[in-house]
């Protein structure tokens, strides 16, 4: 495309010359990205499918949940197509990728195993009756959440302003590293097998750039990884029997008037529903500034509100499954993929799931053949947020990163470890435990009674990690582990940006995300598996509160010290701010710290010689980026002295195209801008420093 139109994007002009290059309705590389969207959504619905087994029947999963989860597919994908095709138009440019879209990963497992195992379980009668009443808790859960996550719409620009990027890239990348990265190796190494082949081919053509053929590389992985694990006996034909009896239409359901009566016993979930939505409106914040930083800014609010709107479509017809904007947009984008593999992948879900064709599917495709794609997607994550950050910052990432893992640790290994047994041994209040005494040994066990030759002890509470005290487990700090790992993404984002800020010397900063930190924790938004006001005695909420305020209070010191003239125990901040422009307003141009923007150049001095050391580092193309090339124009009039009247509707200026396209020249994801300028104080013109 003319480098000159995208520039300028946004003005008159550009708009009325219509010079829209070719925007295929799919093109090559949407093949691949199809295969992998698809096969991420196809494995985590195999896995939510295997656990929703345990507490459901297949008249429920096949009949109601899953042909909800296809509608809802159905409107996401669709949606994020058509706002990708009207980004293309509107821009000019042939290369915008849409936002992939699917389950929240997160979230699904947070519901099925802490509101619908336990709503099953808290019913007494027949196995169908039990999961009747499980599935409505889990719809109604559902629909609140969407609700919850669409109102949440409101504040995300603000949120997204306040937070540097690197911070919600970073909780971002946690969420890659433990659920897409990790969770997904350990299938693989499980069954070497057949997971090794598809793993070497997936590196080796999206990592090592090999090409095989005119044939999708994720294609290749998946039919020779099927392929070997049926040759280990990973699936076998009794199984695809079976799943061909539920292949036959399957017309969508609207249970909401079924459901409502549901509505009632939510009271204990209500601090499950809460984080899980506030976790969908900072995902899809996230994922937002991911495809920013890989060059295609899509609205937030409006992304926001789509995502929970998926949420409520898919509860409305039956399904448990939150969805969400997905992770790793700037990896599908790199596999060339632009908007013909979100259409693609929601006419295919839309097709299986409303024919029954879904139990084949996930009957026939062997999990470790599709894995290797979902651990690519997890690696480019993390190295997107290496790639934007200051090296200075990186031991803020790797501690950013430390909070999911950690509340993957306890949800998917403790809580299912426990679970499992609690299952098989029917370990549940009231359930009665004996056992005969060794002839060496005539005392009970601690909590057991002697009842004639036989210690007994009755069950006060379910077999599970939080309801057996996390303190009698031995070998680990489990209360640390449920604690950090608790309103994970929330808690990555405020450990990642305090220590963003401690690193340039940014105390205020620091303060201020403390004693908010504080007031989450009180609540139990963050440390803390249920939602409330914890000030008890044996609470664990006001202790963080207070241990917050007492961090908030050295860093208050800290920027005291910092401001006395003379004393140099604590140095000046680190002040590199680069040239942008406002994300929710295309007319503001402002400054904004550089660990909101990704440069590893040179710092620009403070002080006196600010200006002369800006004008010596310009002259020598050393100066910052910044995030997307859509701003070029705006940032191109803001360095030649243009004031905010008198740039166009979207920060543009019609002269000035040709530095936007200067601006957006190909180097760096062309995001590389070499301009400075500075504030002048009582003004809103920008003085030239280029």
């Amino acid at each position: 495309p003319d480098l000159k139109a995208v520039g300028g994007a946004g003005t008159a002009a550009a708009v009325e010359a219509k010079a829209v290059p070719h925007y295929p309705l799919i093109c090559r590389g949407d093949a691949d990205a199809f295969i992998a969207l698809f096969s991420n959504n196809v494995a985590t619905l195999l896995v939510m499918i295997s656990a929703l087994k345990v507490v459901s029947t297949d008249d429920i999963i096949y009949n109601r949940v899953v042909p909800g989860f296809g509608l809802s597919m159905c409107y996401g994908n669709l949606y994020y197509a058509w706002m990708a095709r009207r980004a293309a138009r509107y821009l000019g440019r042939p290369d915008i990728c849409a936002q992939p879209y699917g389950i929240n990963t997160p979230g699904a497992f947070a519901f099925m195993f802490s509101i619908i195992y336990p709503a099953y379980y808290s019913r007494d009668g027949t196995h169908e009756e039990r999961a009747e009443f499980a599935w409505k808790v889990g719809v109604a859960c559902n629909l609140c959440a969407g609700l919850i996550a669409m109102a949440f719409a409101v504040v995300g620009p603000k949120v997204r302003e306040l937070t540097p990027p690197v911070a919600l890239m970073t909780s971002l990348a946690s969420v890659g590293f433990a659920y897409l990265l990790l969770n997904q190796l350990l299938d693989v190494f499980a069954q070497p097998i057949a997971g090794f082949v598809p793993l070497s081919i997936v590196f080796a053509a999206y990592f090592g750039k090999v090409k095989f053929g005119k044939v999708p590389s994720a294609a290749i992985a998946m039919v020779l990884g099927t392929a070997l694990g049926w040759a280990t006996s990973l699936s076998d034909a009794d199984v695809v029997t079976e799943a061909v009896k539920q292949v036959g239409p399957k017309l969508p359901i609207f249970p909401i008037m079924d459901v409502a009566h549901a509505f009632g016993s939510l009271a204990p979930y209500i601090s499950i529903v809460v984080p899980v939505a506030i976790t969908v409106a900072v995902g899809t914040i996230q994922c937002v500034e991911s495809a920013a930083q890989a060059g295609d800014e899509y609205p937030l609010r409006e992304s926001m509100a789509s995502d929970g709107l998926g949420t409520v479509v898919g509860a409305l017809f039956g399904s448990v499954f939150g969805m969400t904007v997905y992770t790793g947009h700037p990896a599908f984008k790199a596999m060339g993929g632009r908007h013909g593999y979100s259409i693609c992948n929601a006419a295919a879900f839309l097709l299986i799931c409303l024919s029954g064709a879904a139990s084949v599917v996930l009957a026939v495709v062997i999990n470790q053949s599709v894995q290797p794609i979902i651990v690519y997607v997890g690696l480019v994550i993390g190295s997107d947020v290496l790639e934007m950050a200051n090296p200075r910052h990186y031991c803020a990432i790797l501690l950013g990163i430390v909070p999911s893992i950690c509340e993957w640790g306890f949800s998917t290994l403790g809580d299912n470890v426990a679970q499992t047994y609690a299952s098989t041994f029917h370990l549940f209040k009231g359930t009665r435990i004996s056992y005969t005494l060794d002839e060496a040994d005539d005392t009970c066990a601690p909590g057991f009674h002697l009842v004639e030759d036989a210690c007994e002890m009755t069950l006060n509470h379910d077999g599970n990690t939080a309801a057996f005290g996390y303190g009698n487990i031995s070998g680990v700090d489990y209360q640390g582990l449920v604690s950090l790992g608790s309103g994970g993404l929330l808690v990555s984002i405020i450990l990642c940006t305090l220590l963003i800020y401690v690193v340039d010397r940014k105390f205020m900063h620091c303060a201020t995300w403390c004693l908010f930190a504080g007031v989450l924790s009180l609540f139990g938004i963050i440390h803390s598996e249920e939602i409330g006001f914890f000030i008890g005695a044996d609470d664990q909420g006001w202790r963080f509160t207070v241990g917050y305020g007492m961090m908030a209070a050295i860093f208050l010191l800290l920027r005291v010290l910092q401001s006395v003239h003379g004393l140099t125990w604590v140095k000046e901040p680190i002040q590199d701010d680069a040239l942008d422009v406002s994300i929710f307003d295309q007319n503001k141009v402002l400054l904004r710290d550089r660990a909101y923007t990704y440069s590893p150049s040179p710092q620009p001095k403070t002080g006196p010689n600010a200006l002369e050391e800006r004008r010596r580092l310009a002259a020598a193309g050393q100066l910052p980026y910044v995030q997307s090339p859509y701003r070029a124009g705006a940032l191109g009039a803001a360095a030649a002295g243009y004031s905010q009247q008198q740039l166009g509707r979207h920060g543009s200026h019609p002269q000035l195209s040709h530095v936007g396209g200067a601006a957006a020249d190909g180097r760096m994801k062309g995001q590389i801008y070499a301009g400075y300028g500075t504030l002048m104080s009582g003004e809103s013109k920008m003085a030239s420093n280029v």
